[in-house]
């Protein structure tokens, strides 16, 4: 998996799987931008990697603008002159139950769809222009596959991500485009339980992982690895895919 001279672009890439897949992509060879809304971890993170002898750079980005969106691929674009793999991380749990308030479920739609949906339109011309080695990953969930029972919206929104893979990953292949969707189980990141107490939250992980056949919790890399793959040559024949990285938790 080779990406020398190829440029990516990881949104939501200071931290956790973002930032995973970030270092994997550079470690490689490509040339990656971290974008994140946490400009200040970002650039953190960019002088660690660079100090690796990787190719890193950081962009502070509010996903939900459409300024700050529009700004973010003409810096690609000026500096790069194209884009060969966009992989966006964003999402919000969201609220639990049936009984939300409209802003909360506008929230929830706004990080975890219209993000999406926005991100990969608005880089199109970018992507266009180094197909065919060019691909979109979405970041779905393995509760949009299957829900869990504890935040309905969540699971909407996250399901939501399969169609728009593949209804992009049509649309677009003949451009040369490919776009998949991974939809990770559980992993050893802050976005999951953070809300949790520490003792209730490593009970839990325990339980979890005595059920998962694979007995053990994702880590970042694991993540990383496949998004790294799904945007590679080895990959090339790979679009409309939905890939569940989840220890065989769907199987339980």
């Amino acid at each position: 998996m080779d990406f020398e001279g190829q440029v990516a672009l990881v949104i939501g890439g200071a931290s956790g799987m973002g930032h995973a897949a970030a270092r994997i992509l550079a470690g490689r060879g490509a040339q990656v931008i971290i974008a994140d809304r946490d400009e200040a971890a970002a650039q953190r993170e960019a002088r660690t990697l660079v100090e690796q002898g990787l190719c890193v750079i950081a962009r502070g980005l509010d996903a939900r603008s459409a300024t700050e969106r529009a700004a973010l691929f003409q810096f690609v674009e000026s500096t790069f002159g194209g884009l060969n793999v966009l992989f966006n991380t964003l999402g919000s749990h969201g609220p639990d139950g049936l009984e939300v308030d409209e802003a909360s479920y506008d929230e929830a739609f706004d990080l975890n769809v219209k993000v999406h949906y926005f991100t990969v339109v608005e880089a199109l011309p970018l992507l266009r222009s180094r197909a065919p080695r060019a691909s979109v990953s979405l970041m779905s969930s393995a509760g949009g596959l299957r829900y869990a029972g504890r935040s309905p919206l969540y699971a909407i929104t996250k399901s939501a991500l399969v169609m728009m893979a593949q209804t992009m990953a049509r649309d677009l292949g003949p451009s040369g485009i490919r776009v998949n969707v991974i939809c990770p189980g559980a992993v050893d990141t802050p976005f999951g339980g953070s809300h949790h107490a520490p003792q209730a939250r490593a009970d839990a992980r325990a339980a979890f992982m005595q059920k998962l056949p694979l007995r053990r919790i994702a880590s970042a890399d694991d993540i990383g690895e496949v998004v790294a793959f799904l945007a590679s040559d080895a990959g090339s024949y790979l679009t409309g895919l939905t890939v569940p990285v989840d220890g065989g938790a769907l199987l339980i």
